[in-house]
């Protein structure tokens, strides 16, 4: 009886946690489109925010995928692959942004949106990994 209470408190505290912490980043996300916004002096309409935002999660899933697990697995993800990745992510939201959309930001935009979607994705990682 005992375990069985101790798993399910488990689940339950790991899942409000989770409830938090998607909380917290939707709300961060939020103020980084916000901050681009006041960066660049522009009023980027809500449907053009949640593409950028889906192009950049698409891309460092993309990388994470393609990159950094194939690193992680032989042993050489280091801190310079580190910033090879995210280099890679800046550049190539960059380029599929200014292609699809035709908005050119900053690389400091774009490099503040893909440090945040990559906090998100390591976050989503951890309650997830918590959880099995």
């Amino acid at each position: 009886m005992g375990t069985w209470f101790a798993e399910h408190a488990i689940a339950v505290a790991i899942s409000l946690i989770g409830g938090f912490i998607a909380t917290f980043l939707a709300n961060k996300s939020g103020a980084i489109m916000d901050a681009i916004e006041d960066k660049l002096n522009i009023d980027i309409d809500d449907k053009l925010e949640e593409r950028i935002q889906i192009i950049i999660r698409k891309v460092v899933m993309a990388i994470t995928q393609t990159y950094v697990k194939g690193l992680k697995k032989s042993g050489e993800f280091n801190i310079d692959a580190k910033k090879e990745a995210l280099n890679k992510a800046i550049e190539e939201a960059g380029k599929i942004i200014k292609g699809d959309l035709g908005i050119e930001l900053s690389t400091e935009a774009i490099t503040l949106a893909v440090e945040s979607e990559i906090g998100e994705q390591n976050e989503i990682l951890k309650v997830v990994s918590a959880r099995q």
